[in-house]
């Protein structure tokens, strides 16, 4: 990589050189072999590789902060709010003026909020909540949510079932090439993840899900915050990138997230397109 393009902080400090010197030292796979810099990463502080100031810099650097909720919707889901589950019922079933002329894109919102929350309300009401469950029953059950939430964006898709990346299985197979002297290499699968967010071959981003919530370092999350949510958000970040002909200005707004699933916690990663930047978000 170009001296110039690289990205000097304000102490003097070289991300690119410190997280290649890092990732020689490192004896297990690491985020830094890939050149993903998640700021939250304890190593980082705990190996010297950068110091507690370094990472807030980076952690604040020209950061891209969450999408609003307009007042109007966010009053809207607050009526949610009653002390019993019968009057929770009158309230999803009152009468509303969208249902005499519903309009998809002005109204989709709204009856998002109301179908979720009477789902989640039944769920309650059979105490399903309170067992333990298998992560397909969890998927179907309660994080279906998240796959309706696209339903209003044209040829967008969520799909579930362990599906492979289109993203990552086109990195893997960049070189792959007619048989000639070599008999013709097997095609290797894109990473599996439990949603995919695509729009016809572009991805946008990702789920993993696990059955049980056993704190913020548990050994599943934290392969799949550390490794391979990451991982499968670059290969859709870069193929992104290669769909707007790398113009900085508009992969400066690129952005891929995934969705981190542990019972019924759930947690976000954003990326941004600085060093391809991960942000560990709690919800």
């Amino acid at each position: 990589m170009e001296t110039s393009k690289k990205w000097r902080l304000s102490t003097g400090t070289v991300v690119e050189d410190k997280l290649y010197d890092f990732g020689l030292r490192c004896a297990r796979e690491h985020l830094s072999h890939s050149f993903i810099l998640d700021p939250d990463d304890e190593n980082y502080l705990n190996e010297g590789v950068f110091t507690k100031g370094e990472l807030a810099e980076i952690r604040k650097f020209q950061a891209k902060p969450l999408p609003t909720m307009s007042k109007e919707l966010a009053t809207y889901l607050n009526t949610f709010r009653p002390g019993t589950t019968a009057e929770l019922r009158q309230l999803v079933f009152r009468q509303e003026a969208m249902d005499q002329n519903f309009d998809r894109q002005k109204d989709f919102d709204r009856d998002w909020i109301r179908n979720t929350v009477y789902n989640l309300l039944r769920e309650y009401e059979a105490n399903s909540l309170k067992k333990d469950h298998l992560e397909l029953w969890l998927l179907l059950h309660v994080w279906s949510f998240i796959d309706k939430a696209f339903e209003n964006l044209g040829d967008v898709e969520a799909a579930r079932g362990e599906s492979c990346s289109l993203a990552s299985s086109e990195r893997k197979n960049k070189k792959r090439t007619v048989s000639a002297l070599i008999k013709v290499k097997r095609k290797i699968l894109g990473r599996r993840g439990d949603l995919i967010i695509r729009k016809i071959s572009l991805e946008y981003g990702c789920s993993e899900a696990g059955m049980f919530y056993r704190g913020q370092n548990d050994t599943k999350l934290l392969r799949e915050r550390g490794l391979k949510t990451p991982k499968m958000m670059k290969d859709m970040f870069y193929r992104l990138c290669e769909s707007v002909d790398w113009v900085e200005q508009k992969i400066r707004k690129v952005e891929t997230i995934g969705f981190l699933h542990a019972g019924v916690v759930f947690f976000l990663l954003k990326s941004r397109s600085e060093f391809f930047l991960i942000q560990f978000l709690i919800i």
